[in-house]
């Protein structure tokens, strides 16, 4: 390292002609060992110009181009020293006669030619040196002139061959030549170390400063040869164009004479803040901070004196100046320290000095030569950093993650902006009572205070971030198509290097914050803004390929990703296709590049951030559940038990206080109404992309097609070569689509649910066209997608939406959001369908937790269900699927739901009973404190275990039971519902469901606050009762419920009766007299079966069900296994488990043998021993 930094020293020492570092010494002694004058030929030896005396001679009227442009002063010393002119009376000055007013361009112009002290005075005046320690006298002056110029006498031994003819040192000037010899003594004085001394690096800037002033001058001197030219009254031509020529020559060397100037003195600043410092006289404090003082004077708060101290041309030219080996050794710790200003920096600061940074690193890519060089810094890639480092050691991190109110990249907003009063966490953990009102949502915060609190974090985060996307990022990306490039490429990289947040649980030590992340996001959202316009024009820019074209992101990221549909193999196959068309070098599109960095931010950021947001939530519920827990059971605690548990109550409390803190810091971000109306316009164009992909691939017309149309469900169809495409049922899915990155349609489902659960009022600004879209499309093409969690989502989706936007103070729901489901035209046409099929579905998930998972899922397709039922488009589809008596068709839809609230309702009520047990032990002080600790622990986490899953059960149950009884209510549906194959097992449900609610165990599920566990038995009663009569025209259902023995009993239904009319009034006499009429059919079937079992007897072998041994009535045969079966036995069996039940050999309905000859045999013997049967009892209803 040593070595490299010593080869880019001498490489610049070499072009200024300085000493290599080697030989390079602080005192000024060194000073007459090195070269003064690199740019002259002899530059050993500086031109010294005597100064002559200035009499009062008229100017020459007709100088000529020799004398004006050619001629010089000589080089020699004088040989007798002549005195300093000083201005005076009889002193004539060209250009104090040329500033006179009324002068003419041809006597200013002349006045300039004939100044023969102008290098001298621009020499010392750029300067501020003076060879004698008396102030020079100057006719030309400086704004901004040092009062007391420098005295440097040593000088003079640089600037003479033989200083013994030196008598005088005032009777020498300086030229241009000498000004590298001037500048050096004047760094090299000693007094340049003490404290009180003008920094080194201020003295360069003003230097450079008053160049500027001279380069100024000049102009004016320009601007009135431009004069003379055009002067015809000022002589003739000829004589007028050899004054022009003259001005000119001299005006362009003085010019290059500056520009050389400039070039040392930014070198020299260079120097003096790099490495090479020790060979001057520097402040110890300078030293040490090297580049970093530049950028603490950018960093000044008043703006004007932060560019009076480090103007912006200063910085260009050390820039320009400077090689490409020396440019990061400057300009990288400057910006750095720019970059760690603003990582000590937030929203908590003192004031507004976050704008400090911003505004510092806005100026320096305002220059654009600064701009061009900061993203070829090392410090300004993310390559090979690791991720929880990117933030921190990357120039543009600590900016990006700044203003994103996430209280893991600035942890000191919750603490300051969502403080709870003083003693709230006292009072949490020392109440002695069992209320919660101090647990609530708040946690004992003012809602109007956090709500304020909210607003202004918003408000303060959207200048902050407004004001750095406006002055450094899109500054930057507009710098050149390099600079565009750099910044893409460390945004791709820096999420690549995150991509283990997609996981459900990481190491948050290992990865970047949520708020650099999410500041990402931002700050494309911003350059994403205007492409995201409703006619979705913009299209054809996207590449569905680019993840695999693209060279951004690693190729370990890339084939890491999960596909739609296709496995690693067949994406890799792909990759390897289009890598073999591929024709050079790939450059996506921009807008396909911010589109595709936005998505992928969101994946890898702002949806981990989502999910950590939801834990938020239920760690909450978790520690609130805990303290309530500890506070029920502290009147019994033991004395040892007490110092324990005041302790963890007071942790708890700690804890609950700080995460409800950090979650009203993340809702500040996450729920920005402004984000995400952003984010979901971005969402609706993902979907648009992800039709066109689709049906491109498919053959459509790429540009023939009315995309905006499509994504709103308007156009059905789209045409193609080969024929038109049905978007509800489409063939199976191109490559292109099956190899799509499957977050590209998990992000957009888990966002909208993410929006629906927090932010539902949204949507009153936004429309949902395109996200039902989707929903069905993909719902009614489930080849087109692999992962069942996925369409789950899906489904929640559209649950959502039958949510009301808001809830009054007493509950009630008020604004609607299902109407989409009877507005959009897929909605309308194909909604039912797509639900009863994926409630079919998603009964084999693949999964160990497929069981438990599908009734959270048909539970959200019941709720949609039942909030279309009114509508009677959707009742009349469903009517017409019911009609389907097919085993894939409706009737595998009505058996999922018998199977579903057999289930849910057994669990649901053995839950209950066990709540009650645990509770009337607790009931009992006296032996529940004779109990050990141990015992009290383990028999309430059976009681917290039990009411949840109590709770889950019942919910779930009551949706489904609901369902039920709207469906049966239908006449042309019902009849589903009595189909053979699942007619027994619906009355099997019911009359054991009716045992439980009214039988001599009923008692049982008295438990303290059912509401509590959604558990209201009269109106499950009531809906059971109501499903009875809605079946009971049924002759099917009423022979079934007959059959079932085990648990048909009269005298249930005559409680039923007493409960809900005389007990509850849910009902009168005359709303159950179908119940009374069923109940005389129950009646006279269970006699019917009676007699006609006691007329059969025993039967033949053959006649005997291989399955249940039951006799049949439509003997079928099995074709692999060849038993013989009833055909509703074998169809019963087939509706749960598509496989020969002796074999285990797949199965199909299609397949079974007819047996028509043993079915008229069967048919003959039954009527043989039938005998005629009495009439049913009537039931009493007294």
């Amino acid at each position: 390292m040593a070595d490299e930094e010593d080869k880019v020293r001498a490489k610049r020492l070499a072009r200024l002609g300085g000493p290599t570092p080697g030989g390079a010494s602080s005192s000024s002694s060194a000073a007459s060992d090195r070269p003064l004058n690199p740019q002259s030929t002899d530059s050993s030896k500086p031109t010294l110009t005597p100064l002559p005396v200035l009499a009062a001679t008229p100017v020459p009227q007709k100088p000529t181009v020799k004398a004006a442009a050619v001629q010089k002063p000589v080089a020699t010393p004088q040989k007798t020293p002549t005195t300093v002119a000083t201005p005076s009376a009889t002193t004539y000055s060209p250009v104090a006669q040329a500033k006179k007013p009324g002068l003419s361009p041809k006597a200013y112009v002349e006045a300039f030619l004939a100044d023969q002290d102008f290098e001298h005075k621009l020499v010392t005046g750029i300067l501020g040196v003076t060879l004698t320690g008396s102030a020079l006298s100057s006719d030309f002056p400086v704004p901004r002139f040092p009062p007391t110029p420098t005295p440097v006498p040593q000088l003079i031994d640089e600037l003479a061959d033989n200083p013994s003819s030196i008598a005088d040192p005032a009777s020498f000037k300086l030229s241009s030549s000498n000004f590298e010899a001037a500048l050096f003594a004047r760094l090299s004085l000693p007094s340049n170390a003490l404290d009180h001394s003008e920094p080194l690096p201020d003295y360069l800037i003003a230097c450079w400063r008053r160049t500027g002033e001279w380069k100024r001058r000049l102009t004016g001197v320009t601007a009135r040869v431009d004069e003379l030219e055009k002067d015809t009254g000022s002589g003739s031509p000829d004589e007028r164009a050899v004054l022009v020529s003259a001005a000119r020559g001299l005006i362009a060397e003085r010019e290059a004479d500056l520009n050389r100037f400039v070039g040392l003195l930014v070198n020299y600043t260079g120097l003096i803040l790099g490495e090479a410092s020790e060979m001057f006289s520097v402040q110890e404090s300078i030293r040490s901070l090297g580049p970093r003082y530049v950028a603490q004077h950018l960093l000044i708060p008043d703006a004007e004196e932060a560019e009076r101290r480090v103007p912006k041309g200063f910085l260009a030219d050390i820039v320009k100046q400077s090689d490409a080996d020396t440019v990061p050794g400057l300009l990288g710790p400057l910006v750095q320290f720019v970059s760690d200003t603003m990582r000590k920096r937030g929203l908590v600061s003192k004031g507004s000095e976050w704008q400090l940074p911003v505004r510092a690193l806005g100026n320096l890519i305002s220059i654009s030569e600064v701009a061009l060089q900061i993203p070829k810094l090392p410090t300004f890639k993310s390559e090979g950093i690791a991720a929880n480092l990117v933030e921190r050691e990357t120039i543009l991190g600590p900016f990006l993650a700044a203003g994103s109110l996430m209280p893991d990249s600035d942890p000191e907003l919750s603490s300051t902006y969502f403080a709870s009063p003083e003693g709230t966490i006292r009072t949490i953990s020392e109440r002695s009572d069992e209320g919660t009102e101090d647990l609530n949502d708040y946690g004992g915060r003012n809602p109007g205070d956090v709500k304020s609190a909210v607003e202004s974090l918003r408000g303060i985060g959207g200048s902050l971030q407004s004001a750095i996307f406006n002055t450094i990022v899109m500054p930057l990306i507009k710098t050149s198509p390099e600079a565009r490039d750099a910044v893409l490429t460390y945004i791709a990289q820096s999420i690549a290097a995150n991509e283990d947040r997609a996981k459900m649980q990481f190491d948050r030590r290992v990865t970047s914050t949520d708020g650099f992340l999410f500041g990402f996001l931002r700050h494309l959202h911003r350059l994403a803004e205007p492409f995201l316009e409703p006619s979705y024009s913009k299209l054809s820019l996207l590449d569905p390929d680019y993840f695999f074209r693209s060279s951004r992101w690693p190729k370990q990221f890339v084939t890491g990703i999960t596909r739609v549909v296709a496995d690693a193999r067949e994406a890799e196959e792909r990759s390897k296709e289009l890598e073999a068309k591929s024709t050079g070098n790939y450059k996506a599109h921009f807008v396909s590049e911010v589109f595709h960095l936005s998505l992928a931010s969101a994946q890898y950021g702002v949806m981990s951030a989502i999910r950590s947001f939801g834990g938020m939530s239920r760690h909450l519920g978790e520690i609130r559940r805990a303290i309530e827990g500890l506070r029920r059971g502290r009147s019994g605690w033991s004395e040892r038990e007490r110092l324990t548990n005041e302790v963890m109550l007071r942790r708890l409390a700690t804890m609950y206080d700080k995460f409800l803190g950090d979650r009203f810091a993340t809702s500040s971000a996450l729920l920005d109404p402004n984000f995400l109306l952003v984010h979901l316009r971005l969402l609706s164009f993902t979907i648009a992309h992800l039709l066109r992909t689709a049906l491109v691939g498919l053959g459509a017309s790429p540009t023939g097609t009315d995309w905006r149309l499509v994504a709103r469900g308007i156009t059905l169809k789209v045409p193609t070569p080969a024929g038109e495409l049905v978007l509800a049922h489409l063939p199976d899915p191109p490559s292109v689509w099956r190899c799509l990155p499957e977050w590209l349609v998990d992000d957009v489902c888990e966002f909208y649910v993410f929006v629906c659960r927090n932010a539902l009022p949204t949507f009153e600004q936004f429309q949902r066209d395109e996200i039902v879209t989707l929903c069905m499309w993909l719902l009614l093409n489930p080849k087109w997608v692999r992962n069942p969690y996925l369409k789950a989502k899906l489904v929640d989706v559209l649950f959502h939406f039958t949510q009301p936007m808001y809830r009054t103070a007493d509950g009630r729901g008020v604004g609607r959001l299902d109407d989409i489901f009877s507005s959009h035209p897929m909605c309308r046409e194909y909604l039912v369908e797509a639900l009863t099929r994926f409630y079919v579905d998603v009964e084999q998930t693949g999964t160990h937790t497929q069981f438990y998972d599908k009734f959270n899922i048909r539970y959200n397709i019941s709720t949609i269900l039942r909030t279309v039922w009114t509508d009677q488009n959707h009742r009349s589809r469903l009517v017409a699927l019911s009609r389907d008596r097919e085993l894939g068709g409706f009737v595998r839809f009505v058996n999922m739901l018998v199977n579903d609230v057999t289930f849910l309702l057994d669990e649901g009520i053995s839950k209950l009973v066990e709540i009650r047990t645990v509770q009337q032990e607790m009931a009992d002080a006296r032996t529940w404190g004779a109990q050990t600790e141990d015992h009290r622990r383990d028999r309430e986490q059976v009681l917290t275990s039990a009411e949840r899953q109590a709770s889950s059960y019942m919910s779930l149950a009551n949706e489904t039971v609901n369902m039920f009884a709207r469906m049966t209510g239908d006449e042309h549906i019902a009849a589903a519902f009595a189909a053979p194959e699942l007619v027994g097992r619906m009355a099997l449900m019911l009359n054991h469901n009716l045992a439980t609610l009214v039988g001599p165990k009923c008692t049982e599920l008295k438990v303290q606050n059912p509401d509590r566990y959604f558990f209201n038995p009269k109106r499950l009663l009531n809906e059971l009762v109501q499903i009875y009569m809605n079946l009971s025209r049924r002759d099917e259902f009423v022979v079934a419920v007959a059959q079932d023995t085990r648990n048909y009993k009269r005298g249930y239904f005559e409680r039923a009766k007493d409960i809900l009319v005389v007990r509850t009034r849910m009902r009168n006499e005359n709303e159950l007299r179908p119940l009374e009429e069923f109940v005389l059919k129950v009646d006279a079937a269970v006699i019917a079966g009676e007699q006609e079992e006691e007329d059969i007897g025993d039967f033949p072998e053959e006649y005997r069900d291989a399955i249940l041994y039951t006799l049949m009535e439509d003997p079928v045969q099995l074709p692999s296994s060849k038993a013989i079966v009833d055909r509703s036995t074998i169809r019963t069996q087939l509706l749960n488990d598509p496989h020969d039940p002796f074999n285990r050999q797949p199965l199909r309905y299609e397949e079974l043998v007819p047996l028509p000859d043993l079915k008229k045999e069967i048919s003959e013997w039954k009527a043989a021993r039938r005998r005629p049967r009495d009439g049913p009892v009537p039931m009493d209803l007294s």
